[in-house]
This record gives C-alpha cells, structure tokens and sequence, in this order.
C-alpha cells in the first residue's frame, strides 16, 4: 500500500463489565465512582468485589445469564 506501515490495534474489551475488570486489573486503586457531593468514591477493587458478591447472590437465587431481573434502586452506587 504504498509504503505505508499499518500497525494493529490493540482488541479492546467487549463489554462495559470487560472493561471495568479491565481497569481494575490495570489501576485497582483509582476512582470509579464519586458522589456528585463528593462524600465518598468507589475504586475500582471495591467496585469489582462489589460485582462479585452481587453477582453470587444472582446465582444463589437460581438467576443465570438471560434472566429477566427487576432493579429498583435510588441514584447512587451505594444502593
């Protein structure tokens, strides 16, 4: 093509939940979250193990991937 050198692009993660443990694995430490009000933040660790124990209590109750799940939350990651 003329010379020209093409270089690959790194494969990004799928999904938002790929890229979050993305970041956590890379900067576990960093902010993910941060109340508007700024009283508390979430860091990406936190937020991950969060994720995992929500997740496991899914699989406790029989919830699996395709399972129609209703969320009925206030605006915060605290809830």
């Amino acid at each position: 093509m003329g010379g020209k050198k093409f270089q690959a692009m790194p494969q990004l993660p799928s999904t938002v939940l790929d890229r979050v443990f993305e970041q956590a694995r890379q900067q576990p430490e960093a902010i993910a979250l941060r109340r508007c009000d700024g009283t508390s933040a979430l860091r990406y660790r936190e937020l991950v193990a969060e994720v995992g124990g929500l997740a496991a209590d899914l699989r406790a109750q029989s919830v699996s991937r395709g399972s129609r799940v209703l969320v009925i939350s206030d605006n915060g990651p605290e809830t």
